[in-house]
Order: structure tokens, then sequence, then C-alpha cells
């Protein structure tokens, strides 16, 4: 690791670069083997969307710290370390925000911890029996109403699953399992080009899930489709073609303000 990693924000739309302080070299303290800076969230609310924080989410073999820039002191704050026993398989750049925590799941195993935003405190969450967290056939998201949810891809079935509080527990609710090969077939038409696809689960946000898929046409050459799956509607829909790896990082444009005004003579917005 550098002594002094930065940190940049990239706006997508503008490419405008916004560069914050590095993160403390001393992050890496008292970590003899394995240290990883796994990924950073970026903390707003629409109350104050001025003021920011941004959580960065470090491991070693059994351990886990945060460290935290503000935009009001315009410094970070290193956590202490929190042992999580075992060995400590957090995927790379795998977390995400849902309802004021992070979750970040383990390669391999049926667990993910949780970040509290508000204390930074970290918890556990089990993951039902029959998921294997494994590359990209697992995320974490929200449904439309904002629960908790995980998708887990097997084969080419989705397993939704929401968390919920019965009795006052958290808990898991049954999952719902979608097959997702004849509609990809359909829009690939990869039965007729005689290819083999792949399926990756690149995120769910707000009930929706965004997959991709690729595959090896016979010249040699690499081909990808993106696609969206809303929970509710379930209606596979196809974004994207192209000769692409399938990895992609989606943004949520903000409503350009140009777009929004009061017309009085027509009274429409």
């Amino acid at each position: 690791m550098p002594d002094k990693p930065s940190v940049a924000a990239i706006n997508p739309m503008t490419w405008t670069v916004d560069v914050l302080p590095p993160v403390p070299g001393k992050i890496a303290a008292r970590s003899p083997v394995d240290f990883a800076v796994l990924g950073f969230h970026l903390l707003c609310s629409e109350e104050s969307p001025w003021s920011f924080r941004v959580a960065c989410v470090c491991s070693d073999r059994h351990r886990v710290r945060v460290a935290v820039f503000s935009s009001e002191t315009w410094n970070w704050t290193i956590r202490p370390w929190v042992d999580v026993g075992g060995n400590c398989s957090l995927k790379y750049m795998a977390g995400r925000l849902v309802g004021g925590s992070i979750f970040w799941p383990y390669q391999g195993e049926v667990r993910m911890i949780r970040i509290d935003t508000a204390t930074m405190d970290i918890s556990f969450v089990d993951l039902p029996p029959l998921v294997e967290v494994a590359g990209l056939n697992f995320a974490v998201g929200e449904t439309r109403n904002g629960e908790l949810c995980i998708i887990y891809e097997l084969g080419f079935f989705l397993h939704v699953w929401t968390r919920r509080s019965v009795d006052g527990m958290e808990v898991w609710a049954q999952p719902t399992i979608l097959s997702l090969a004849e509609e990809l077939d359909r829009l690939t038409h990869a039965s007729i080009l005689n290819v083999q696809l792949d399926l990756k689960i690149l995120q769910v946000r707000s009930g929706l899930v965004h997959l991709s898929s690729t595959c090896i046409t016979h010249v040699g050459t690499l081909h990808g489709w993106l696609f969206s799956l809303p929970l509710d509607t379930i209606e596979l829909e196809l974004l994207l073609e192209g000769s692409f790896d399938g990895e992609a990082h989606l943004y949520n444009m903000a409503w350009p303000p140009s777009l929004v005004r009061d017309d009085e003579t027509i009274g429409q917005e």
C-alpha cells in the first residue's frame, strides 16, 4: 500500500475531478500481513447536500477497520481495528449502502458485515444457507420500498431474498426464484449464434437489478450485453450491446436544472 494513497471523485458527465486529502498512511498500522483497502462509500443526505463524509473500509487477515473523511473538518478519522475472526475474505469493492448501513459480503462465506454509518460500529448478518458468494454471482441492494435484499445467481436462476422483521427479529423471507435462461437467449440469440454466455450481477438499487452477460465469438472477439430487471415486473430489458467485458459502474445522473422550470404561460413545469 502507498504511504499516502489518494482519493478522487469524478463526475462522469463533466469529467470534473475533485481530489480529497490522502488517506493517512497510519491506517495500516499494526497490520502485519494482508492489509487491503476494500473500497470507499460517499455518505451524504438530502437535508445537508453540501456536507458529506467518505468511508474507507480496510481489512487484514482477521480484522476490519474504517477511516472516515469529513467535509466539515477536511480530515480523516481512523476507527480502531475490529476482530472479525476466521480468514477475512471480504470481497473487493463489493460493499453496498442500504438504509444507513454499509453491507459487505465475504467471498465463499455465508455472512456479511454491517457497518452503521452513524456510529461506524461493525456487526454481522448471516446469509441464507444456500448462498455461496463467488465472483459476481451475488449482490446486496434494496427493494423499491427500501428493504434490504440480496440477489444470488446459480445456473441462470436468480434467487431473491428480502430481509424483513418478524416478531421483532430480522429474518430472510422465502426467496423468489427467477429463470432467466430463455429470456437471455431471446435477447442475445446465443443459441442461434452457438455461443456460451456467462451472467454477472452488477448492482441492485431501488428494486432494479442490473446484470451483464458476455461471450467469446467464433472469431475470437469479446461481446457483451447489459440488462436491467425490475423486481416488481420481472421483465428483463436489454440496455446495451457491444464489444465490452461486461464490467460497468452504473451512475444515477442528476436531473439537469436547465430542464426544470415553471412556465406560467402554459401552466407546466
